[in-house]
Order: C-alpha cells, then structure tokens, then sequence
C-alpha cells in the first residue's frame, strides 16, 4: 500500500502524529500502533467532517500494516533491551595485543551480569547499551580500561643492598613481603649499587577487541541486583 505526499497538517494526540489532508488518508509518517481506536472518535479534529470514518480508514490501514509484518519482526519489537537492571546474557570473544604486539583470543565464552549493576569494561557498557538479543557488536577496548598505559615514571633505580640478592636477575619478577605488604616489580637491570625496578603491571599497554553476541535481555530479580565483588 502505498501513500502519495501532501501537505501534512500536525494533530496532537497519542497513537499517530499527522494526517495527510490531500487524500483524507493518515500520511505515512502517522503509522503507528493505535491503542485505543473508540476513543479518537471523539476527539474534535476542525479539519476533517467525517472523523469517525477517517479514524476508521486509519485504524485499518494501521492493522493493515501490522498484519503484514513478518513474524520476526513482530519478535524483535516485543524484545527487551539493554539498559539499566536488566539481566543481560552474552557470549564474546576477545582478541588481545599485548605490549609487544603479540597478539592472542580466547575461545568463545558465555556469561550474564545485571546492567549497570555488576561493572564491566565502560567500552563495552556502552557498545551494547540498546541492543536486543540477535544484536552483534565489535568493540575496542583501549589500554586505560585494561592494564593501563605503559608508565615510564614507574621504572625506578633502587638501592640494591635493600634487596635480598638471591631473587635479583635481569628479567626476573622480584617479590618480597615488607610489613605485610607484597612488593612486586619487574627487575630491568642488576647495576653494581642499584637496580632498576618497573613496577607496571606486566601486561601495561595491552588492548582487547570484543566480538559481543547478545543472547537474552530479562528483568533482573532482587537478589540479582546486589553487586558482586566476583563482577567484572
């Protein structure tokens, strides 16, 4: 069915936005669902005489419509979307490049998490935000949301005769508990009075891209929205 253009007069009122005066027919922007179609009946239109009847030629043109979508368009427009505190299930796989451009991907991996609740990386927050379930989505995670930049502030020279001898070496991960704190750092460099220390983490300056499949949107329950400190 098709509508030829004409000038188009503004109704305000819920269910439809204008009609098409030239032909006495709703234009075709005005196809939408019509919830209550008695009560436009009495709604006073001046432009129009026989409004009753021009309600009725709408409203059948709109079933009209209705009727010839495809069962899975009907599907998707009944979908949830992704937004805040909702159950969202999906499956992804990740693709890293790590510091010296190696690169690596992980197999494809389910999981669920209530939107807005349990923190994911924001990229990927942000990528599927809207989406319904069927929806693929490529996102790029930067370092800043991963490991961090690699921070060339953080490679210090140290004193080496703070440091127990047996556990220095030029590549090695040096670990030491000192009043019950972990000291952890990457040993650059074994000098004769110093060493030089890098304290970033060891995967600095890796990025990730998601290939994100949306498989179910639901309503989150109660006990599903407390956050987990597992989440992330």
């Amino acid at each position: 069915m098709r509508f030829q253009p004409g000038p188009v007069v503004p109704c305000k009122g819920e269910g439809f936005s204008a009609f098409d005066v030239s032909n006495g027919r709703p234009a075709a922007t005005a196809l939408l669902p019509l919830r209550n179609p008695e009560r436009w009946k009495s709604i006073a239109y001046p432009q129009f005489d026989d409004r009753a009847s021009l309600i009725d030629k709408w409203y059948g043109i709109v079933k009209f419509e209705e009727l010839i979508r495809t069962p899975k368009q009907r599907e998707r427009q009944d979908m949830q979307q992704v937004k805040e505190r909702m159950m969202v299930t999906i499956e992804y796989t990740v693709r890293t490049t790590g510091p010296n451009g190696e690169k690596a991907e992980s197999p494809p991996t389910t999981c669920s998490f209530v939107y807005g609740v349990h923190v994911q990386y924001p990229s990927v927050e942000t990528a599927i935000m809207n989406k319904l379930p069927g929806d693929r989505v490529q996102v790029y995670v930067p370092p800043e949301e991963m490991f961090g930049v690699y921070d060339e502030t953080l490679v210090r020279e140290l004193p080496r005769c703070d440091y127990k001898e047996d556990r220095l070496g030029d590549g090695k991960m040096y670990r030491e508990m000192r009043k019950k704190c972990l000291v952890q750092f990457m040993v650059k460099e074994v000098k004769e009075e110093v060493i030089v220390a890098d304290f970033n983490d060891l995967r600095a300056g890796t990025s990730a891209e998601f290939d994100v499949l949306i498989k179910d949107v639901r309503e989150a329950t109660k006990s599903e929205m407390m956050p987990s400190c597992a989440s992330g």
